[in-house]
């Protein structure tokens, strides 16, 4: 923190919790790399946290990302340079729509998006939404989407963002952006999800255990961890003493 200000940003979409904190020394492309739609990512949420000028910076900072978010390229999954394709099926379009209009309804701010692209009139497409002015009881915050929602919620100090970042039912994977190597290493520490990325987001690699906590799951898939869940283990106990086993004391002989 101290005189670079930093940022913290929460991403939570579906099951997986991410977390976020940016040193603003990066600049805008370091944060703004790793806050990505994707049909598959479910829903987001979104807090920013700012030590000085909170509310100047979180505005900056939701502006910059409008302008990202407008930036992404929504179309066939197959044509060149799409970042962004439809959701699942109609059931799940009509049911992020109204996930959408019930934050509305609810008192949150539609930033950009909540509709279908004005280019595409066929498909179950929707443009990557943010939603500002959220609160924690709010549907949108509290539950799964499954769609390109992002939720921004402002607040000031770590502590805080880290009891908001864990107030959910899931924590599969999370991220932590900083130069800062020693609040990397106590956020990471904190954070109760069962991945962390440090000064990156979403690598994957198959030596390296998946999985969550909470909501999330149990176990992990990949890596030699992964094996354990198709293995069964077997006891075997061998006796090598010379002494008679046994929990009883033997009887007395008759005479």
């Amino acid at each position: 923190m101290g005189a670079c200000g930093k940022k913290t940003i929460y991403r939570k979409y579906g099951d997986c919790v991410e977390h976020i904190f940016i040193n603003r020394s990066q600049g805008k492309d370091a944060k703004f790399r790793n806050i990505r739609f994707k049909s598959t990512f479910y829903s987001f949420d979104f807090m920013e946290k700012l030590e000085k000028k909170t509310e100047s910076i979180a505005k900056e900072f939701l502006e910059k990302l409008v302008k990202w978010a407008k930036n992404i390229k929504i179309s066939d999954p197959l044509e060149e340079g799409c970042r962004l394709g439809p959701v699942v099926s109609g059931g799940q379009y009509e049911k992020i729509l109204k996930f959408v209009e019930t934050a509305k309804s609810e008192g949150a701010t539609i930033s950009f998006g909540g509709k279908r692209p004005e280019h595409l009139k066929t498909g179950f497409f929707i443009e990557p939404t943010i939603i500002s002015d959220v609160t924690t009881s709010m549907q949108i915050w509290r539950e799964e989407v499954f769609g390109p929602v992002l939720c921004v919620k402002s607040f000031k100090t770590e502590e805080k963002a880290i009891e908001l970042a864990n107030d959910t039912h899931y924590g599969l994977g999370s991220a932590v952006i900083s130069n800062d190597l020693d609040r990397c290493d106590r956020v990471t520490r904190a954070f109760e999800a069962g991945i962390v990325w440090v000064n990156c987001s979403q690598p994957c690699f198959s030596q390296a255990p998946w999985g969550g906590k909470k909501r999330s799951g149990f176990g992990r898939e990949l890596g030699e961890w992964g094996l354990e869940n198709y293995l069964s283990v077997k006891q075997v106990t061998r006796y090598i003493s010379d002494d008679a086993w046994g929990w009883y004391t033997p009887p007395t002989p008759k005479l």
